[in-house]
């Protein structure tokens, strides 16, 4: 006989409400940064990993998902998608992967923009996790995912991942060549990041 919902029970229910599924994840396959070679088709800012909106983003003929167009996807991707996450899953062949370490070094070109933006000022944008620790073999004593923000060597400096949303989070990665990460909105986290070209 059924005497109604027990105290426990409500209590799990919005436990499981409260705690979002991941809409989406975008995998990272590759250290590469092919902005120069988009930019001369024009398409730096357009390219994906495997988004298609009308003809304005469009997955890179190429079929390679860099952190640059990842990032790129999960910022104009629409609300309805998110949560997003971008994890990685790059080979030991990768030609930026260091064996003696095991460690890989992701390639930023300083002379183009990367940010975490969104597509319409009326999108709420975010919710998007960047997690190096995702990468499935590599060392356990440091960042298996280290960014180089300045690939093209840039005597300004690297180039910073600016981020215009809110509620994203940032970790388990190494910044190399000068570049930071600046917060333009609330609610972001940025853990067990480090800095410096010695790691």
């Amino acid at each position: 006989m059924f005497h109604g919902l027990q105290p426990g029970m409500l209590m799990l229910s919005f436990l499981a409400m409260a705690v979002p599924a991941h809409a989406l994840d975008i995998v990272v396959d590759s250290t590469l940064d092919f902005a120069e070679q988009d930019a001369e088709a024009g398409r730096e800012d357009r390219y994906t990993c495997g988004f298609t909106s009308d003809a304005i983003f469009q997955p890179a003929p190429n079929g390679v998902c860099t952190l640059r167009r990842a990032v790129l996807e999960a910022g104009v991707r629409p609300d309805d998608d998110r949560p997003i996450r971008i994890l990685f899953d790059l080979p030991t062949s990768d030609p930026n992967y260091d064996p003696t370490l095991q460690h890989w070094e992701v390639q930023i070109d300083s002379s183009f923009v990367w940010e975490i933006d969104r597509r319409f000022v009326t999108d709420d944008g975010g919710q998007i996790t960047i997690d190096g620790s995702s990468q499935p073999i590599g060392r356990s004593d440091g960042p298996r995912i280290l960014i180089n923000t300045n690939a093209d060597n840039n005597p300004l400096g690297g180039r910073s991942l600016e981020v215009r949303t809110a509620k994203n989070v940032i970790q388990n990665l190494g910044l190399l060549g000068g570049g930071e990460i600046i917060l333009y909105d609330k609610d972001n986290i940025v853990q067990n990041v480090s800095f410096g070209d010695a790691q």
